[in-house]
């Protein structure tokens, strides 16, 4: 039988201890004007609300330079600061656009009330409207920590749900038009395993699709020069004896975009993304036999190559799916048992690590605040910032 998670609230009372996942790519997409213009009012008197205490953050212009502030006031997209330069001050007003979007978001926070669900609710709309994927999730935590107690706790939490599958489903599709497969591949992920019951198998299928578009055409794209070399006779004899290993992949392929887009069906997922594996595994098997068979052969190997690490590639990513799924039903010991399989290929593989890590957190603190640890993992993080600069993002 399929659970889904109802309302955080409740299990946050027991809880009692945040789980951040690094999860995979850049940020979601900017916020549905629906959903701005419910919360203009909201916003517009938060915005206005002068800081509690007098607190000085560094932050980054947009073309890279640094600053210390003072914020005064937010108004709209406009910003009164004092600059702190010298040991004196000068009070000016810019336009928030001027600044790179993690200043932006921590002069807003500098004079935004905490500790209420309009509040963080408005701050993750912002951040990920900026593309701060981190931020976005880590506010939608608290914006659903604040609603202990109330009596609009599970109206709200829906309306929040159903602002994350929209930002999501908008930033895959965004990303998809931009060629960002990283990133369009970390958000499916996340829309599939934090919020699939906003979604049907049918729209979760659909943008499944998209993604696996991009990632087609850029093979293409990659592969081309190496086909170009490839005479026209020697590229059929090539097609031929590669055409059983690629349907083993396509099998993979589809297994896979079933199982991501049946997310909200825990076994049925799990089970799918276990036919995967096993038909990536399988093409493999036979890339090593042909390769046995044909001997010294440059360009079947330059294909094989090609062909094996997609497979790993993929047997990775389909089992992280299913870790994932089973980590939002609280099945922590399969989880556990789909990072270690991972982590059989490759032992360093970093977001496998931190989820078996996060895991063994949740199974001891038995609560499902892990659903709102968007972060993203290593593999599409920015470079770190130098010792002297503000943090990335800005």
């Amino acid at each position: 039988m399929t659970h889904r998670l109802h309302n955080p609230v409740c299990s946050l009372r027991s809880a009692g201890l945040a789980l951040v996942l690094l999860a995979s790519a850049p940020a979601l997409a900017q916020t549905t004007a629906s959903d701005a213009g419910s919360d203009a009012s909201t916003r517009k008197q938060l915005l206005a609300t002068k800081p509690a205490a007098d607190k000085v953050i560094a932050v980054r212009y947009e073309d890279g330079h640094a600053a210390r502030v003072r914020v005064l006031s937010v108004e709209g997209e406009r910003v009164r600061f004092e600059s702190l330069i010298l040991g004196g001050s000068i009070t000016v007003t810019k336009d928030l656009s001027e600044f790179a979007p993690g200043s932006r978001l921590r002069m807003i926070e500098a004079v935004s009330p905490t500790g209420t669900f309009e509040g963080h609710f408005s701050l993750a709309q912002r951040a990920a409207g900026w593309r701060l994927l981190e931020l976005a999730g880590r506010h939608a935590q608290l914006a659903l920590e604040s609603l202990s107690g109330r009596e609009d706790a599970a109206e709200r939490e829906a309306q929040l749900r159903a602002w994350a599958a929209g930002a999501l489903e908008a930033a895959v599709r965004r990303s998809v038009d931009s060629g960002d497969l990283s990133y369009a591949q970390h958000c499916l992920k996340l829309l599939t395993t934090r919020v699939p019951e906003q979604r049907s198998e049918a729209a979760l299928s659909e943008l499944t699709e998209l993604v696996n578009a991009l990632d087609r055409q850029l093979r293409e794209i990659r592969n081309a020069p190496r086909q170009a070399r490839v005479e026209s006779a020697r590229a059929r004899e090539l097609d031929k004896q590669l055409a059983p290993l690629r349907e083993r992949v396509a099998l993979g392929e589809r297994r896979l975009s079933e199982a991501i887009a049946s997310s909200a069906q825990t076994v049925k997922s799990a089970r799918l993304a276990q036919s995967a594996i096993e038909a990536y595994r399988a093409a493999w098997s036979s890339a090593q036999e042909l390769a046995t068979r044909a001997g010294e052969d440059p360009l079947l190997a330059e294909e094989l190559v090609d062909l094996g690490e997609r497979a790993q590639e993929q047997i990775v990513r389909a089992a992280l799916h299913a870790a994932h799924v089973l980590t939002v039903q609280s099945d922590f010991k399969a989880a556990l048992r789909w990072t270690d399989e991972v982590l059989a290929i490759e032992p360093d593989q970093r977001e496998a690590l931190e989820l078996r890590r996060t895991i063994q957190i949740a199974a001891a603190a038995a609560g499902n605040i892990w659903s709102w640890g968007w972060a993203l993992p290593p593999s599409v993080m920015p470079p770190a910032p130098g010792p002297q600069s503000p943090p990335a993002g800005g």
